[in-house]
């Protein structure tokens, strides 16, 4: 569930190097009891809670660089565990959840005049 992995193959890279450094820019410091690394799904996730409150672009930024490149990844390998049945589940969860943030998210905020339209009516249809 670590964002080095899925965007780079190999645990501890730079990705983990780029949240660590925007973290510290945003005033954001991890618990010392918490012994995984800052680039965890879970993590990012908390991450982006904390910045509800903040300015969208902001939070745009932080999910399009540290989130939207990876989850997709994450989700499709999650869902693939054969012996995951829980997990299925959450990765369909987490998967039709952050692609919602990531429509949202998709929007060109430096000029109005070009808007980004994706369909999203079949995201609520259900098995």
């Amino acid at each position: 569930p670590f964002g080095s992995w899925h965007r780079t193959g190999a645990m501890m890279e730079k990705p983990l190097a780029e949240i660590r450094h925007d973290l510290e820019l945003l005033g954001i410091e991890s618990d010392d009891q918490v012994k995984e690394p800052e680039d965890h799904i879970a993590a990012l996730c908390e991450v982006m809670a904390m910045l509800t409150g903040e300015e969208e672009a902001l939070q745009q930024a932080v999910f399009n660089k540290h989130l939207g490149p990876w989850f997709n990844s994450f989700t499709r390998q999650l869902e693939s565990a054969e012996s995951a049945n829980f997990y299925k589940s959450a990765a369909q969860l987490c998967e039709a959840f952050l692609t919602l943030e990531q429509v949202r998210f998709s929007v060109n905020t430096k000029s109005s005049k070009h808007k980004l339209k994706i369909d999203v009516k079949n995201v609520t249809d259900y098995e």
